[in-house]
């Protein structure tokens, strides 16, 4: 069984299924939410959420027994339109991300994801603005947000 992709299958599916105003954000899910594929934001949609493995440390937890915390790097991308709009629909879009993963219990369990004890949803960077290539005309707001996903797993031996 591959744990990781476990967890970032539980993830999308929440994301698409539990995420508060998902029908406002999301009018193809499977092409706005995606695992490692940045070539979706070409595709005309207005928010995006794209997943991509990271670090996954592990420590020894008892006979037969580890515990590992599964990071997911989430990129959220929202379309530009005017500043005051855009940040409005930025931060609303990030508020729910946010109310999914660490304020609601079934993004805390991933949907009772077999071994998931808990998740936490930081923030990794600061917003930033994306341009074409020679413009300075933004045409997406995007942050990057870590999903720690905090696991306990039964290994065979």
């Amino acid at each position: 069984m591959n744990y990781y992709d476990v967890v970032e299958n539980a993830t999308i599916a929440l994301t698409k299924n539990h995420l508060d105003n998902s029908a406002t954000y999301f009018k193809k899910p499977e092409k706005q939410v995606t695992k490692s594929d940045d070539s979706v934001l070409s595709g005309g949609y207005d928010y995006f959420l794209i997943l991509y493995p990271a670090a996954f440390p592990t420590t020894p937890g008892g006979t037969g027994v580890f515990e590992v915390n599964w990071v997911i790097t989430l990129d959220m991308f929202v379309r530009y339109s005017t500043p005051p709009v855009t940040w409005q629909h930025f931060k609303a879009f990030r508020n729910d991300i946010f109310t999914l993963f660490n304020i609601k219990k079934v993004g805390r369990t991933l949907d009772r994801t077999d071994g998931v004890r808990d998740v936490l949803l930081t923030g990794e960077s600061d917003p930033v603005a994306y341009s074409e290539e020679g413009s300075d005309d933004p045409i997406f707001y995007s942050q990057r947000m870590q999903l720690n996903v905090f696991c306990k797993v039964n290994h065979q031996t």
